[in-house]
C-alpha cells in the first residue's frame, strides 16, 4: 500500500500546483488553451482516484469479486495515462519520452495491471535518470504485436543493469534495491501485474540503459 499509494499522491500534489497556475493564467487571459490543460489535470485526478479505490479493493478478501470485468483496452492509451502521473518529474529532470506503436493494439484484461507495471518501471527510470550526469535522458516505449502476442519494450538511457542482475533475475525479488531508501518492491509488483495480464516481465541486455520487455499472450 505504501509503495503503490505514493504515485497517485504524487499526482495529486503536483497537479494541484499545475491547476492553480493554469487557473490563474486563464483568469487573467481568458485563453481557452489553459482550460484544455485544466481538463487534462482533472482527468489525471479521476484516473488516480480510481487507482486508489482499486488498490484498496485489491487488499480486500473480496478483491477478485470487486474488480470490474476484464475488457479489451488500448495499450497506448494506458501508456499515456501512466506517463501523465510523472509529467512534472519529466520536466524537472529534463527527461524526453518517446512512444512508438499503433493505437489500435489492444490486450484483454484489467487495464489497472498494465498501469501498475508501467508506473513502476517509469518510477525507477526517473530515479536513475534524474541523478545521471549524462546529457541524454530518454525513455522509449515501443509497442508491437504478432498473431499471438503483444510486446511492450521499455528502454531508458540510464546507468542500466549488470549482466549478473539480468541473468540471475535478482532484480525481480522483493527486497532487492540499489536505490537509497528503496523498498525493493517495484519490479516485483510490476512482474505480478504482468502475470495477471497473462504476460511476463523480463530484463534484456542493452548497450545503453535498461531494456525491460513485457510479453503478453493474446
Amino acid at each position: 500500500i505504501l509503495h503503490e499509494g505514493r504515485k497517485p499522491l504524487q499526482v495529486f500534489n503536483s497537479e494541484t500546483r499545475v491547476m492553480e497556475r493554469y487557473l490563474k493564467f486563464y483568469s487573467s487571459t481568458k485563453d481557452e488553451e489553459y482550460l484544455d490543460e485544466l481538463t487534462k489535470s482533472i482527468n489525471g485526478f479521476q484516473i488516480n482516484s480510481k487507482f486508489i479505490s482499486t488498490l484498496f479493493n485489491r487488499i480486500s478478501p473480496l478483491a477478485k469479486q470487486n474488480r470490474d470485468k476484464k475488457i479489451d483496452f488500448s495499450v497506448i492509451k494506458v501508456i499515456n495515462e501512466s506517463l501523465d502521473v510523472f509529467k512534472s518529474s519529466f520536466e524537472d529532470a529534463k527527461i524526453k519520452v518517446k512512444i512508438f506503436g499503433d493505437e489500435k493494439i489492444k490486450i484483454f484484461g484489467w487495464s489497472e495491471d498494465l498501469y501498475i507495471a508501467l508506473t513502476n518501471l517509469l518510477e525507477n527510470s526517473i530515479y536513475w535518470l534524474a541523478i545521471s550526469k549524462s546529457d541524454r535522458k530518454e525513455i522509449i516505449i515501443d509497442v508491437s504485436e504478432s498473431a499471438n502476442t503483444v510486446i511492450i519494450n521499455f528502454k531508458d538511457s540510464g546507468p542500466g543493469l549488470s549482466d549478473l542482475e539480468i541473468e540471475s533475475g535478482a532484480i525481480f525479488e522483493p527486497g532487492y534495491s540499489k536505490k537509497i531508501g528503496g523498498t525493493g518492491l517495484g519490479l516485483a509488483i510490476a512482474g505480478e501485474a504482468s502475470d495477471r495480464l497473462n504476460g511476463e516481465l523480463s530484463a534484456r541486455k542493452s548497450n545503453i540503459g535498461v531494456n525491460f520487455q513485457i510479453e503478453i499472450m493474446k
